[in-house]
């Protein structure tokens, strides 16, 4: 676009990356996202941590075998570079501790408190609509397979965990959809299909790895710099040691060959009779 004062970019040094999700409504944007193309001047990268406070509660990710995709409420301790201490009001410390757990957790695996279902949610549900279901203490990625009807006539949802296909039979009050957060513009979505639960987490680790990355490009690129710098001082300073080395043996080359030649002209003079030692030997003959 037209621009002030300050010096004119080309279009050229901007790039822009779009993510599409399709869903039943269609195709809805992602996120889009600008970005300068690598020989212009680098830049901050963004990063979701704005977004958090001290006492704040937020949903944490977990990874853990066995609790894979789950989200556990916890509060947030202290806010690092690419991580957040956090506390889990639901886990002691150790069996039998008033200590809760304390955890520090990578940013990407970080949320607010997701808003709450509509009242109407659970009713709108129809079979192999994904879902989180509360379990435990925390929120389980899971699958509508049946709902059904128990003795005492109040519903029940049979639902299937993703990750661990367990089957469990909760009523309708302990489901929640599942949702995405856009941590750029602090916007929720509802993830209407696996595949974009799979999507969402694989763009949350590229995140991580642009940032933390984009973190340390300045000083690897100083380092490298540096490096290359220092391997052709070290080649200079090698051909020069070479050439002065060259040049000092042929200087001794030629000291030698001086003082051999010097040598053998005065063996030949100390080998050569002097005139008084001439006439005598012919006198005697």
């Amino acid at each position: 676009g037209e621009g002030g004062g300050g010096g004119e970019e080309s279009a050229a040094e901007w790039s822009a990356r779009v993510t599409v999700l399709a869903g039943p409504e269609g195709l809805r944007v992602h996120s889009c996202k600008l970005a300068r193309s690598p020989f212009a001047a680098p830049e901050e990268v963004d990063s979701p941590l704005g977004a958090f406070a001290v006492g704040q509660r937020v949903e944490v990710m977990q990874e853990d075998e066995g609790y894979e995709g789950a989200w556990f409420v916890a509060e947030v301790l202290e806010l690092q570079k690419e991580a957040v201490r956090v506390m889990y009001p639901a886990f002691a410390a150790e069996e039998g501790s008033d200590a809760k757990l304390e955890d520090t957790v990578q940013l990407r695996r970080l949320r607010p408190m997701p808003p709450p279902p509509a009242p109407a949610f659970s009713g709108s549900l129809s079979a192999g609509a994904p879902l989180e279901m509360l379990f435990e203490d925390g929120w389980w990625q899971a699958v509508l397979t049946a709902s059904e009807t128990a003795e005492d006539g109040k519903a029940v949802l049979v639902v299937q965990t993703v990750y661990h296909n367990q089957t469990h039979r909760i009523a309708p009050g302990e489901v929640r959809p599942c949702l995405l957060w856009h941590w750029r513009c602090d916007r929720w979505e509802r993830a209407w299909t696996l595949g974009a639960l799979d999507t969402h987490y694989a763009m949350l680790l590229d995140d991580e790895d642009r940032r933390v990355h984009g973190m340390d490009v300045r000083e690897k690129k100083a380092l490298e710099l540096q490096a290359r710098r220092a391997a052709k001082q070290e080649e200079v300073e090698g051909k020069r040691r070479l050439k002065e080395e060259e040049k000092e043996a042929r200087r001794r080359a030629k000291e030698a060959e001086e003082r051999a030649r010097r040598e053998a002209r005065e063996a030949a003079e100390e080998a050569r009779p002097s005139g008084g030692s001439r006439l005598k030997e012919r006198l005697r003959w």
